[in-house]
């Protein structure tokens, strides 16, 4: 048999009380806007992307049995659990300082970028805010020069 992906109960309860990305706030134009630097928001991202790749490709099974974005859900869950994500509360936000969460946002914001730019999520019902990169390219940049100019 296949072996499911596991939670913990705390895991577990926050997985299934996420909001849809949809109960997001909205900006002018009613895209919802995300804040992939609060906890909660970053999950409702991947919850979103499992979701959407779970429809688009049968073979894969929604309890993680063969998603890959599964370990980016159950990494960001554990960081936020061992205190690693610097979050106390899912509404409370990680500080872009932290080295666990900015590592665990480009796990999720490059996916959700793709899914985006493919069409798997529809691009004009959400807007990133309070980001590192907006895109790739931006992402990519913004990598080398951290590296750059650290000392």
């Amino acid at each position: 048999g296949e072996e499911k992906c596991k939670l913990t109960r705390k895991s577990q309860k926050i997985w299934d009380n996420l909001p849809n990305l949809e109960q997001l706030a909205t900006d002018e134009s009613g895209g919802h806007i995300i804040d992939v630097w609060v906890v909660e928001e970053r999950l409702a991202v991947i919850k979103a992307l499992v979701e959407a790749v779970n429809s688009e490709t049968p073979c894969l099974h929604s309890d993680g049995g063969r998603n890959l974005l599964w370990g980016i859900a159950l990494q960001t869950l554990w960081q936020f659990e061992t205190g690693r994500s610097l979050a106390v509360d899912v509404k409370d936000h990680m500080p872009a300082s932290a080295w666990w969460s900015t590592m665990n946002y480009y796990l999720v914001v490059y996916p959700l970028l793709a899914a985006r730019n493919s069409g798997v999520l529809n691009r004009s019902q959400s807007s990133l805010t309070a980001s590192v990169c907006l895109s790739p390219l931006c992402c990519m940049l913004y990598i080398a020069f951290s590296y750059l100019t650290d000392e």
